[in-house]
């Protein structure tokens, strides 16, 4: 993720094709550049929001484990940014869902 940020080239950037501990890598790389004030943070925003709910979709079929802990946010803006109008999938990340859940809908 880093090296396809760093060259700009984030139309091939595709969280469906990634091993889950580098989506959770990618998550921790996003939230160092935000820290940064990188200027495009409107980039760091979007690409959060396709792992997030990238992470959430493999969480809801039980392919992952990882819990989004807002006491352990040195940023919560970013992720708030990020989940905003995603109010099923914040409830997946928190853990609020269960995994398998019997509601098989679509995530964004």
């Amino acid at each position: 993720m880093l090296h396809i940020f760093l060259k700009g080239d984030l139309q091939k950037y595709n969280p469906q094709k990634l091993r889950n501990e580098v989506l959770a890598d990618d998550v921790r790389i996003l939230a160092a550049w935000w820290a940064t004030g990188v200027k495009d943070r409107q980039l760091i925003v979007n690409l959060l929001r396709k792992i997030l709910v990238e992470i959430a979709r493999r969480k809801r079929e039980g392919r992952m484990k990882w819990t989004l802990r807002w006491e352990n946010q040195k940023h919560p803006d970013l992720f708030k940014a990020a989940l905003k109008g995603l109010k099923e999938v914040q409830q997946i990340l928190e853990g609020e869902v269960e995994a398998k859940s019997s509601k098989k809908g679509r995530l964004p």
